[in-house]
């Protein structure tokens, strides 16, 4: 078994029309077993940059950490089945709603193949004025 596989994640980014954005389910789990329910994998380095990060989960978010304290000293990834998925319904330049409802659409499709992955997601649509976060409710198994 890989190491990327033993926690499980699900993530996705697209590009819009002036806009990003990132999601990621919220399952925390060792192989089959739910640990808990509320674990995005999506980590925010600043106001306008967002990493996707899966595998371990502990080597995951010590990665962020050390990001966000490198990014601080110096300001002074894709389940695969999420693929095709995203590739049918992804064209360029979308609005951010739209941006949005197909993110989460591809994410959550993926999610439900995927027995690693999900317990809801969160997607993060970033724009030069703004960072829009919802979670989303997906299946809970």
């Amino acid at each position: 078994m890989s190491i990327f596989e033993y926690n499980g994640a699900a993530i996705v980014a697209m590009a819009g029309k002036e806009c990003v954005a990132i999601g990621s389910d919220l399952r925390f789990g060792v192989q089959l077993q739910t640990m808990t329910t509320d674990c995005p994998k999506a980590y925010k380095i600043h106001d306008k940059l967002y990493i996707g990060l899966s595998g371990l989960g502990t080597d995951a978010q010590t990665f962020h950490q050390q990001l966000v304290f490198r990014f601080r000293r110096c300001a002074c990834a894709l389940a695969e089945s999420l693929y095709g998925m995203c590739e049918s319904m992804w064209r360029p330049d979308m609005e951010p709603e739209e941006l949005f409802e197909t993110l989460s659409q591809c994410l959550l499709s993926g999610v439900d193949r995927d027995a690693l992955a999900g317990w809801g997601a969160m997607v993060h649509v970033i724009t030069k004025d703004k960072v829009l976060s919802r979670t989303l409710k997906g299946r809970m198994d």
